[in-house]
Formats: C-alpha cells, sequence, structure tokens
C-alpha cells in the first residue's frame, strides 16, 4: 500500500510539473518527502517548486536537505550542483558555503558560488599564454624539444596522481568517480568543484549547436542530454546522463563545437570553463599528463565506434590497436607527409583538421580536408613508394601517430585494419 502511495504521488508531482503547476507539485511533494525522508530527489524537486512559487525561505530548506542526501549517499556531483543552486537564491547561505569552503582550501580560489564573467575566456594558462594557444608538450615536458618537422609526441604514460586524501574522499567521492577527475589530486580537485558552474535546461532546450564555439566541459548532474550531428538532418549519436560528461576537447582546444546538444528532459549540468583549466595548469601543470591520458582514451574509444579505419574491428581488438599509436600534437602550419617523400607513419585524427594538398607545377591544388578519425599517410605505406600529395595542418591539432618501424607489425596483428587501409587507399587513388 506504501508503495502505490509513493508511485502514485511521484506521478501526480511528473504530471503537475508538465502542467506547469508548482502549487500541485509542491503538494504532492510534500507527502511524498513525510512517506520519503531519504529521497533527495523529492526534497530537491520540492525545492524547485518552492522557488517557483515564490518561497525562497522554503526552497533553500528544501535543497539543503537535498544536498546533505546526497553527500551522505556519495553523489558528489549532484550535491555540488544543488549547492549552487541554493547559492542562487541565497548567495550568503552559511551552511551551504561551508560545504563549498571547505573544498577550496587554496589561497586565490573563485567564491564558492563560481560565477564568473560572461564572454570569451581571455584568462591565461601556464607561461603566461592563453590556454588555447599552449602547446601541451610544452606543459607536460617543459625541456622539449620539437621534433622533426614539428611533430612533438606528448609523454603521458605516467602514475595517476596521488590518492586524495580522507577529507576529499568522503566529500567529493561522488566526483571522483567521474573518470575524468580520477587523476586529480586533492588539491587540483578542490579547485575545480569551487569554479564549477551550474547550467539548468529545460525539456527540448539546446545547448549549443553544431559550429558553435566551444569553451567548457559538462557534467550532467540530472536529467539527459542527447547528442546530435548534422542539425540539417538530425542523428541521434548518444544520450548523456547523470554522471556522464561531454565538450572534453573543449577544455584544451579554441575549436568549434562538432555536434548539437539538446536536452531529453529538465536538465542540470555542471560547467567547468576552459578558462578553470587554464587557471589550474598555471600553477600545477602536473595534473595536465593525468588528464590527457585519460581524454586520449576517450577519444581514442569514440574513435573505434566512429572511424571507417575501425569498422568491424571489435572493441577489445580496437582498444588493444589503440595502445600502439603515440599522442602527437602539431601547430597550425606543421607539414606532417611531405609529398615525393616517405611518410613517417599512419595517422589518425583526433582533434583538429589536415589539410591534403598536391603540388603541381602551375598551382598547388587542395584535394582534400582531414576531421576526426580520417586516417593520413596509409597509401604511401601500404604501396611503400613516396607520398603523392602533402599533409598540412589547418590548425593546432591531436593525432594518433603509428610509426613506420611499427606499421608492418601491427598489420600483420590485425589483418582487418590491413584490409580497411588498403579499402580507403582505393577510394583516394579513384578520387584524384
Amino acid at each position: 500500500m506504501r508503495s502505490g502511495e509513493i508511485c502514485r504521488l511521484a506521478d501526480q508531482a511528473s504530471w503537475a510539473q508538465r502542467e506547469g503547476n508548482p502549487a500541485r507539485v509542491a503538494e504532492a511533494l510534500e507527502r511524498l518527502c513525510e512517506l520519503e525522508p531519504d529521497d533527495p530527489g523529492a526534497w530537491k524537486g520540492r525545492g524547485r517548486a518552492y522557488q517557483e512559487l515564490g518561497r525562497p525561505l522554503e526552497a533553500v530548506a528544501a535543497l539543503v536537505r537535498a544536498a546533505g542526501l546526497y553527500t551522505e549517499a556519495g553523489a558528489g556531483i549532484q550535491a555540488i550542483a544543488v549547492c549552487k543552486w541554493i547559492l542562487e537564491i541565497d548567495p550568503t547561505h552559511t551552511a551551504t558555503l561551508d560545504r563549498l569552503t571547505h573544498l577550496q582550501q587554496v589561497a586565490d580560489l573563485p567564491g564558492p558560488g563560481g560565477r564568473r564573467t560572461p564572454g570569451r575566456a581571455t584568462h591565461r594558462g601556464a607561461r603566461g599564454a592563453p590556454i588555447e594557444e599552449l602547446m601541451l608538450r610544452d606543459v607536460v615536458e617543459p625541456e622539449s624539444v620539437a621534433d622533426a618537422a614539428g611533430l612533438r609526441e606528448i609523454p603521458i604514460e605516467r602514475e595517476p596522481a596521488g590518492p586524495l586524501g580522507n577529507e576529499a574522499q568522503q566529500t567529493a567521492r561522488g566526483l571522483v568517480s567521474t573518470p575524468l577527475f580520477r587523476c586529480l589530486g586533492a588539491r587540483a580537485l578542490r579547485r575545480l568543484i569551487a569554479a564549477t558552474r551550474l547550467v539548468r535546461l529545460s525539456e527540448g532546450q539546446v545547448l549549443f549547436r553544431q559550429g558553435d564555439p566551444a569553451d567548457a566541459l559538462y557534467v550532467v548532474s540530472e536529467g539527459a542530454v542527447v547528442l546530435i550531428a548534422d542539425p540539417g538532418a538530425p542523428q541521434r549519436l548518444a544520450v548523456f546522463e547523470p554522471g556522464d560528461f561531454f565538450g572534453e576537447v573543449a577544455l584544451l582546444a579554441d575549436q568549434p563545437r562538432n555536434a548539437t546538444i539538446q536536452a531529453l528532459i529538465d536538465t542540470q549540468l555542471l560547467a567547468i570553463d576552459r578558462e578553470v583549466i587554464g587557471d589550474l595548469l598555471a600553477d600545477e601543470p602536473e595534473v595536465l599528463a593525468g588528464m590527457l591520458r585519460f581524454l586520449r582514451e576517450r577519444l581514442v574509444a569514440r574513435l573505434i565506434r566512429t572511424s571507417p579505419v575501425f569498422a568491424g574491428i571489435g572493441h577489445a581488438e580496437g582498444a588493444q590497436l589503440a595502445r600502439a599509436f603515440r599522442l602527437m600534437e602539431v601547430q597550425e602550419g606543421a607539414v606532417l607527409i611531405e609529398q615525393a617523400a616517405p611518410s613517417c607513419g599512419l595517422f589518425l585524427v583526433l582533434a583538429g583538421e589536415l589539410r591534403v594538398i598536391e603540388e603541381q607545377p602551375d598551382c598547388d591544388k587542395e584535394i582534400a580536408t582531414l576531421h576526426a578519425g580520417d586516417p593520413c599517410g596509409e597509401m604511401s605505406l601500404l604501396d611503400a613508394a613516396p607520398a603523392v600529395a602533402s599533409v598540412v595542418a589547418a590548425r593546432k591539432s591531436w593525432l594518433l601517430l603509428l610509426p613506420r618501424d611499427e606499421f608492418d607489425r601491427v598489420l600483420k596483428a590485425h589483418p582487418r585494419l590491413d584490409e580497411r587501409l588498403a579499402s580507403i587507399a582505393d577510394a583516394r587513388r579513384r578520387q584524384r
């Protein structure tokens, strides 16, 4: 009988919310909180209803209860989001300020509300350069020297940062469970928590569109969003739910969004601006290696799912194959492959843009543009011949490189890769 009443009240609150009747939402959730006093979602919904009814004191009280329950349950992302919400209603709420302040015991941090001036990020990262202009190799390994043709490997095969202390484990374990943040020590984690900002989306609302500037990573706290490719002919690629994150390339690169994000239902997100990462790297550049290691794995996993190079290759086999590739970074204008010279290896674009240029007596001809997932250098390697065109970085890009001396060994171990590369090379020959 009790469970039936709980379901009825939850349905009643949901229908009332859809009808835009906060009074009925509050009424249903007040009763639901009596029956289920340890349900943080009910308390949070109750706080939302009170806020919509213009009852801020009651809204804060309900949200404080929700934040406490999320913290006790180890749901750090949800707890942080609710705290940010409370401070939007009452920026001086002492208990909530204390809850966040003890996580940011570092000098010169932004205020607990994480408020920042709107607009393009202008903060500077390590060595005084804007983060979008930094070469990450210089941050990870300051004494590095550029390889031939400007290719620079980012050395990221290091042990993750040490374990968090007891305080951070207890107060932020939910955030640490998000894979991206496992590489961070307690100090860096506190800084990120302090600087996150809360973003709310209503059902159907678009967060950003394909081609928009990218300046933040988002973690889903509540609800769900869908990733849509090519707005002209929408195609749903993925759904992100609580604990998932997206927009990771925006942390480190000034590149347009490559897809559209839309809320499936009412949703709350925690946003981490690129300028926040820039501030962090200025003081703690050692955290970058761990973040890049994770981002590489994330991007490679996506590449395996979407790139024609990996078509037909199973997940386990693809993951094993990906570990043979090195993570490279190139500046705009760097020549990766030179026409009439052998390719130094097989390249796969992780992020950025490359131009394939055929040098001709009268004028050079751009014959292709390569984006995330595209390979280059395979024709020279497969034919054991000089490259028929040059490949130049159109902007700062990240690539995977399988050096020439490892290419034959990998092909023998992965015959499907050999078949896919041969097929792609044949198609390109026919296009020329």
